[in-house]
């Protein structure tokens, strides 16, 4: 489903991506694991054409991505949930929603239907919607974040960081709702966290990134039983 191949990016000198390459297959949840500062987040960006590649290409559903707009990425299928949620804090839940609908130009009825499965995975979003999303607590406002890239319809799912800063029950909620939204709907995963324990539970494969560059690549199987990623990862 989404091809990257050997790509690089940069920040101005420091070259944040080296010839990184990685695959999802379809309805698969990928974790990208890695330390703060590996890359994890440059990769997000680059599949959504937040930060522009300077070598390789990216690939979805045998498309090339590589001169496509972030808006033009989202229509193709394509949500991304952001590091530190980013949602609008003086916009009402509701409002939060309709924006992750918007590049998709829905019917009225096509944006209440979205709703309405947004609400049965997250029904705190529900008695909330009127209330402004900066008012949320954190727990709520990833929620907030998942339910708006969710309501773009997408086949693949960007996940960055979802446990930064969730209470252990949270992550638990979180993490659930991920599996969920990939068995139940069908929608691929691509996960990038540092939580690798509860990122390797839930998921088929994954990626080690040390950085900007893939180091490891296997099942998670494999990867759990990996001496540098115990060590590195796990606390073994």
């Amino acid at each position: 489903m989404l091809v990257v191949r050997d790509i690089d990016v940069s920040y101005g000198n420091i070259r944040a991506l080296k010839g990184v390459s990685l695959e999802v297959q379809e309805k698969e949840i990928v974790c990208l694991l890695g330390a703060n500062g590996a890359g994890k987040t440059t990769m997000m960006r680059a599949i959504t054409k937040l930060r522009p590649i300077q070598r390789g290409t990216i690939e979805f559903m045998g498309q090339v991505l590589n001169d496509l707009s972030p808006a033009q990425i989202v229509r193709q299928g394509i949500s991304c949930v952001p590091e530190g949620r980013k949602i609008f804090p003086e916009m009402t839940v509701l409002e939060n929603l309709e924006m992750g609908a918007y590049p998709r130009g829905y019917t009225k009825a096509e944006m209440d239907e979205n709703l309405d499965k947004v609400f049965a995975l997250f029904p705190i979003l529900k008695e909330r919607m009127h209330q402004a999303g900066g008012t949320l607590s954190g727990g709520q406002q990833q929620m907030l974040a998942i339910g708006r890239a969710l309501m773009a319809r997408p086949r693949l799912l960007l996940l960055d960081e979802p446990s930064l800063g969730l209470a252990p029950l949270l992550v638990e909620r979180v993490f659930e709702a991920i599996q969920q939204i990939n068995q139940q709907e069908g929608i691929t995963v691509l996960l990038a966290e540092q939580n690798a324990r509860m990122a390797m539970r839930i998921s088929q494969r994954g990626y080690v990134l040390v950085n900007g560059e893939i180091t490891l690549s296997d099942t998670v199987e494999m990867l759990r039983n990996n001496e540098e990623v115990k060590k590195n990862y796990l606390g073994g």
